[in-house]
């Protein structure tokens, strides 16, 4: 709501700071740039501020991970399948449309936050493509799309940003769609943006604290 008001402001702004002229009968508005600019430029720093604030007071609000064992870790395995159509989504000329299935193991971690949109695919050890950020349906496949697959279970606690939370003991089982993905695929290595973060395993290969 409140970028939508900073947005108006703008554009009332920017009207009231036009000069009207009138030629042959035509309306025209003859704006004073420099001045627009600048109070573009110092509303866009206060609406940052504003919006770095609120993704702070809401990151604070968010559950803590822990470890509950003394040696968690995180197993992460896929198995990857190519489509040309998938529902009502086509692959364009020259691409693919990728389908990760993934399954996420936790031992040991408490409240640890899983975001499908840290996952990505480097395909023939070269490009990276993120996950797609449209919705889409994958039930004319027979898949569950991870964002559903994460959802709270029981008492389990849900993220306030974005992303959901996994407890000690959980598995999780869904897939994902890349659709910008070229047809020539020799191999892929699936990618978590927090592996690093944590005792992770991704398709037998180790990441994160030793």
């Amino acid at each position: 709501m409140k970028i939508r008001i900073m947005a108006l402001m703008l554009f009332i702004f920017a009207i009231l700071a036009g000069i009207m002229t009138v030629e042959g009968g035509n309306v025209k508005y003859t704006f004073d740039k420099e001045a627009v600019a600048a109070k573009n430029a110092a509303d866009s720093a206060i609406l940052a501020k504003e919006m770095e604030r609120a993704q702070e007071i809401e990151r604070a609000k968010e559950p803590k991970t822990t470890e509950v064992v003394e040696n968690p870790y995180i197993k992460i395995t896929t198995t990857a399948s190519a489509y040309d159509k998938i529902d009502k989504i086509t692959a364009e000329p020259g691409k693919t449309l990728l389908v990760v299935d993934v399954t996420i193991e936790d031992y040991g971690y408490n409240n640890l936050k899983i975001n499908p949109g840290d996952f990505s695919v480097k395909i023939n050890n070269s490009t990276i493509y993120q996950n797609s950020v449209a919705w889409y349906s994958l039930k004319s496949i027979r898949r569950t799309y991870l964002t559903n697959a994460l959802q709270p279970q029981a008492s389990d606690p849900i993220s306030r940003v974005g992303g959901y939370y996994l407890q000690d003991g959980n598995i999780r089982k869904g897939s994902l769609l890349f659709d910008e993905v070229p047809l020539d695929i020799e191999n892929y290595e699936f990618m978590w943006g927090l592996a690093d973060s944590y005792n992770t395993t991704i398709d037998g290969v180790n990441f994160g604290k030793d």
